[in-house]
């Protein structure tokens, strides 16, 4: 998905109760494809982090779900556990960070917070891999 989001006020859910929140959206009613398993099925960016962004002061980036998965399953066999799928999208970042440090010599510590595992997520692992279940 590459859609590029808008920031402004939208509904921050589908049944468009709740109060309209500033952030970058694709719009309250995107409905992501039934086979996306990536976990991140939300149509926009969380309104702090909208915010940040919209500073400048962080940047948003763009990942295909094959990409993030293969990135996650090298995290596994290095690190001896599955991060959940929405962890997994900031592993591709992880590795362009650590290229360029390596290429320019530059020492860099990088902080992740993991916010679970990807146990029960390991189907949805297998079916963009390509793995027999």
């Amino acid at each position: 998905m590459s859609r590029k989001g808008v920031y402004k006020y939208d509904d921050p859910d589908t049944g468009r109760v709740l109060p309209q929140l500033k952030m970058y959206t694709i719009g309250a009613d995107f409905v992501p494809p039934p086979i996306y398993a990536g976990g991140l099925r939300y149509h926009a960016v969380a309104p702090t982090l909208s915010y940040l962004m919209s500073k400048g002061w962080v940047e948003g980036r763009d990942y295909d779900q094959e990409t993030v998965f293969k990135m996650a399953q090298i995290f596994a066999q290095v690190e001896g556990y599955v991060p959940a799928p929405e962890t997994a999208h900031v592993l591709p970042v992880v590795k362009e960070i650590a290229d360029e440090a390596r290429r320019t010599g530059e020492r860099h510590t990088i902080l992740i917070s993991f916010s679970g595992h990807g146990l029960l997520d390991l189907s949805n692992y297998a079916d963009v891999l390509g793995f027999s279940k």
